[in-house]
């Protein structure tokens, strides 16, 4: 007589199908949303180094004219505002109205 070929391990075969169906709900599921919390991470913390650099550059500048205009400090914040005001009404111009 000869003998039937030896059959799979029916636990390994469980395990098996069981990994693959939480591999699966894993990808629907915590995959996109570990996406979305690095995406949020990151952008906070690109944020936040941003302004971080904006402020270093501006005090930069207020020292860098302080330097070479003559009198006080207060004439470098005349045309540091006057930057700041060119800026602000270039946003405030782009601005859309409310929608009712």
């Amino acid at each position: 007589m000869s003998e039937a070929p030896p059959s799979t391990d029916w636990t390994t075969q469980a395990i098996d199908t069981l990994q693959s169906v939480i591999d699966a709900i894993k990808s629907k599921t915590s995959d996109p949303l570990i996406k979305v919390v690095r995406t949020v991470t990151y952008g906070l913390m690109a944020i936040g180094m941003l302004i971080a650099i904006l402020l270093l550059l501006t005090i930069g500048f207020v020292r860098l004219l302080d330097g070479y205009l003559p009198g006080q400090v207060w004439a470098v914040y005349l045309p540091l505002g006057g930057i700041f005001l060119a800026f602000g009404l270039f946003l405030w111009s782009k601005k859309r109205p409310p929608s009712p």
